[in-house]
Order: structure tokens, then C-alpha cells, then sequence
């Protein structure tokens, strides 16, 4: 099965700064007129006529990237919880500074986690995801997938993916 990897659009975290949203308070921010924008120029790819099906991570700013993308095209659009961005603490709250530096302990240390954090790790991350995939593997020949730059990195090892950056797997 081809999957065409999507990072989501640019998002706008200034409605969720304003409430005072932490941790996964902080994952409800939406995607900024740019994001919408670039949304909208990624729909135009050719690799669109191609896909079978749309899967989004559950995220409002993937979920309205993938709702540009499947603005004018007929391919149905499913949300899977697995295509999550990658979790900084998985039990419990951290501020953004928090999530940051266990994002430093977890780029030094993918495959373990480190003390005194709560990060989800580079195989249970991947497990998730491949998870999600098997799930369409024998009924799809090309899926696209809204989801978020460290996930992304994993199934590619680009360490940088641009916003609505589209990037092809084989699984």
C-alpha cells in the first residue's frame, strides 16, 4: 500500500494561550489563515486523484487541513486516533516548557524513557500508527494520511516536515 504522509497546515495557538490551556488543552488549537492557505495549495497536487482514502489524526489542525484537502475531491475521510501527534507525557499534565524539554530528552533518547519523564517512546509511537495502517492495508492500494511531524520523521527519518509537506511511504 502507497500512504502519502500530510503534515498538517500551520496552526494558531493564540485561542488556546488566551483560555490558558495546558497540556492536551493546548492540542485543540486550530490552523491559522496561513495554515488554511496552505491547505488549500496542497489540494492541488496530483496525488489526489490517486487516493482512496483520507485519514486524519484527531486534531483540530489536522482535521481541518484534511478538510481543505478533501474540499473538492470524492475520496471519503476517516479520523483515526493513532496518527496523533507524539505524546510528551502520557499520564498528567505538562506546561509547554515541560513538553519541550522532554521533547529534548526524547530526540537524545528515542527508544527509552528517560526519568523523570513520561514520554511516549519511538516504538510506541510507531506502533500505533502501523497499527493504524494495517487496518487498510488489504482493502486500499493508496491512502493519504493528515498527521504530524514527529510521526512523519519516523516512517521517513526527514527530520524536518514543512506544513502540508506531502511525503510517500510504502507499507
Amino acid at each position: 500500500m502507497i500512504i502519502y504522509l500530510i503534515r498538517h497546515g500551520e496552526p494558531d495557538y493564540a485561542a488556546v494561550k488566551a483560555a490558558g490551556y495546558l497540556g492536551f488543552g493546548r492540542e485543540l488549537a486550530g490552523l491559522s489563515k496561513r495554515g488554511r492557505w496552505q491547505a488549500q495549495q496542497a489540494a492541488q497536487d496530483p496525488i489526489f486523484d490517486q487516493i482512496e482514502l483520507l485519514l486524519s489524526s484527531p486534531y483540530p489542525r489536522a482535521l481541518q487541513t484534511a478538510l481543505e484537502l478533501s474540499r473538492h475531491q470524492a475520496f471519503p475521510v476517516k479520523v483515526e486516533l493513532g496518527l496523533h501527534e507524539w505524546l510528551p507525557a502520557k499520564h498528567g499534565l505538562v506546561t509547554d516548557d515541560q513538553a519541550a524539554a522532554a521533547y529534548q530528552a526524547y530526540r537524545q533518547q528515542p527508544e527509552f524513557c528517560q526519568a523523570p519523564w513520561d514520554y511516549e517512546t519511538v516504538g510506541e509511537l510507531k506502533k500505533r500508527a502501523v497499527n493504524v495502517f494495517q487496518k487498510y492495508a488489504t482493502d486500499y492500494t493508496t491512502i493519504a494520511c493528515v498527521t504530524h511531524g514527529e510521526l512523519i520523521h519516523q516512517f521517513t527519518g526527514n527530520d524536518q516536515t514543512d506544513f502540508c509537506q506531502i511525503q510517500k511511504i510504502s507499507f
